[in-house]
């Protein structure tokens, strides 16, 4: 009898049990669904045993924000944002999670006029900053304007402004293009105060500090604050007045850092068609030849350097040891003002991205693989939205750091690279052997209308080749390179004579109509698979156009408009073999 009451009582404790787990996860989903209606995005954490698994199947379901090593090697506590359908995809895993409710915030002061920001302790409104993007442009006309990389948001209500700062705003010169871009998660807003006052640093400061005169003089320099407008300011009353309702997706729940091509999952990653301010952002980084650029961040403390794709077993970067020790200097800099700053996920506050966890579809990937382009991402509070009251806090830890980050586009091996019979300026690609990899687009190129480039690698002695269509290759053995400083080698590349009648013995790639005024169309589907390269050059071996695409992306028609009247070669290449035509361009 007494065995019995004691299974009776274990029955009973046991059905309690489950009916309250039931109650627990069904709270837990009716306060889930409340929030999704509300945000159109949940944030949660939940446990993970496998790294592997985060890396290999959670992260195209969910976007991980950050993981955190549990003591004694008992897995990881994963942290991660999820739209709505991704929410429900997690569901199906039967994970246990626990919500993270949105941030309400202590300390929140909104700005209402440009006086109101002189101390730098408030988020402006969005007209204050649209204000004060207008204003700096007014008050330094010599130094800066104001671009537009987004006229209108999917909201209708915000654009995607950006400033450039040179000593001559108007004018192409022999630097290198520096790029600065914040908050592409709306809810990450300590970068977004930081190139904000990082503009106004910058130019009321020429003339007066030493290192900011020779960065403006030497540098072309592009700083764009805010590029998720519309999860900053998402429903805040009256339009753009606060960001206290921030949040990490765009206004069509779709995260920005997960919906540009991936050099490993090829086009949409992520499933998602390109957002406006994704399409926008590829077609401003198209119109320019950037070289060193940094993305902010927040949630995490650290320095992350590429890939995200990819671990460091599966494709370790070129440069990473020159990663390492640029990563390492903005670090180190912090911390000679808060000796803690960047230490709660990496002791040094450096990672490799995929080391750190995978993810597809990035911005940093992106700029890196597909444009040349050498980005990091900076994750500079462990706050996402930074309390006003600690604003000062964070531009005493970085800035300096800022600086110098934008100094090292200044280093590394560059020159002008022309045609050696006319010296006109041609685009040609710079390749390290024995450092580059193809599998990781590490080489860079020369860009127009200079013929400058910009290649960053770690101290050494290095072999330099120099290559462009029409044109004989050329490389240096024994170009020495010293960290902190520059070594310039210009070179002259040999055009290959009777380049027309070589055209005309490689003409299996059909474009049409040929002559043409305005669009030529053409199949390279039909040659390639992966990755390709589309470009245009003259009669005299310059280049005029260069893009890459993916073969499901690739163009099938090419607007010449622009071009001058006269012959040109077009070529398509996936690295290993390419084709060759020739078009006329006529009025």
């Amino acid at each position: 009898m007494y065995k019995l009451s004691l299974i009776f009582i274990f029955l009973i404790f046991t059905e309690t049990m489950f009916t309250q787990s039931i109650v627990f996860q069904s709270s837990k989903s009716t306060r889930a669904a409340q929030i999704l209606l509300d945000r159109g995005e949940i944030e949660f954490k939940f446990k993970s045993d496998s790294k592997e698994l985060i890396d290999k199947d959670l992260t195209r379901i969910i976007s991980i924000e950050k993981i955190i090593p549990l003591i004694g090697g008992q897995g990881y506590e994963v942290y991660a944002f999820a739209s709505d359908a991704q929410f429900h995809e997690f569901l199906d895993l039967n994970i246990d999670f626990d919500i993270i409710q949105p941030l309400q915030l202590r300390s929140l002061k909104m700005a209402n006029t440009i006086a109101e920001m002189e101390n730098w302790d408030a988020y402006p409104t969005y007209q204050i900053y649209e204000n004060m993007m207008a204003s700096f442009a007014e008050k330094f006309p010599a130094l800066c304007k104001i671009d537009t990389i987004l006229s209108s948001t999917p909201s209708g209500n915000y654009k995607i402004l950006v400033a450039k700062i040179s000593d001559n705003v108007d004018k192409a010169e022999n630097e290198p293009q520096f790029l600065y871009s914040s908050s592409i998660h709306g809810n990450e807003t300590a970068g977004y105060i930081l190139m904000l006052r990082l503009i106004d640093h910058l130019l009321n400061n020429y003339s007066i500090s030493q290192q900011i005169t020779n960065l403006i003089d030497n540098v072309e320099i592009w700083i764009c604050p805010l590029a998720n407008p519309d999860g900053t300011y998402f429903k805040s009353d009256p339009i753009g007045s606060s960001i206290a309702n921030a949040k990490r997706s765009n206004l069509l729940n779709v995260n920005l850092n997960r919906n540009y091509p991936d050099p490993d999952l090829g086009p949409h990653p992520d499933g998602k068609s390109y957002q406006h301010e994704t399409q926008a952002f590829m077609d401003f980084a198209d119109k320019h030849h950037f070289n060193l650029s940094a993305n902010f961040h927040s949630g995490a403390e650290l320095l992350n350097y590429p890939w995200d794709a990819w671990t460091t077993s599966e494709n370790p970067n070129a440069d990473a040891a020159w990663w390492e020790k640029v990563c390492t200097d903005y670090v180190d800099t912090s911390r000679i003002v808060n000796p803690v700053y960047m230490t709660s996920d990496f002791a040094d506050g450096v990672s490799e991205g995929g080391d750190w966890y995978v993810i597809n579809g990035g911005r940093q990937d992106y700029m890196n693989y597909f444009k040349n382009c050498r980005e990091v991402t900076i994750e500079v509070d462990n706050i996402s939205i930074t309390e006003t009251q600690n604003l000062n806090t964070k531009w005493n830890e970085n800035y300096r750091s800022l600086l110098n980050y934008i100094q090292e586009s200044t280093y590394g091996i560059r020159g002008i690279i022309t045609d050696s019979i006319t010296g006109i300026p041609i685009k040609a690609k710079v390749w390290a052997n024995g450092y580059d990899q193809e599998n990781d687009s590490s080489q860079v190129y020369s860009a127009l209308p200079v013929g400058n480039y910009h290649k960053y690698m770690i101290a050494g002695d290095y072999n330099i080749a120099f290559s462009a269509p029409g044109y004989y290759s050329k490389s240096f053995d024994g170009v020495t390179l010293e960290n902190g400083f520059a070594t310039i080698l210009d070179v002259s590349l040999v055009p290959v004579p009777n380049k027309t009648s070589e055209v005309n013995a490689f003409s299996q790639l059909i474009v049409y109509p040929n002559p043409s005024s305005d669009i030529i169309f053409f199949d390279p589907e039909q040659y390639f698979d992966g990755i390709v390269e589309v470009s245009v050059c003259n009669t005299n071996g310059q280049m005029v156009y260069c893009n890459k695409y993916f073969k499901s992306d690739c163009l099938e028609s090419l607007n010449i408009s622009s071009l001058n009247d006269g012959f040109y070669i077009l070529n398509i290449s996936n690295g290993q073999t390419s084709i060759n035509t020739w078009f006329q361009k006529i009025k």
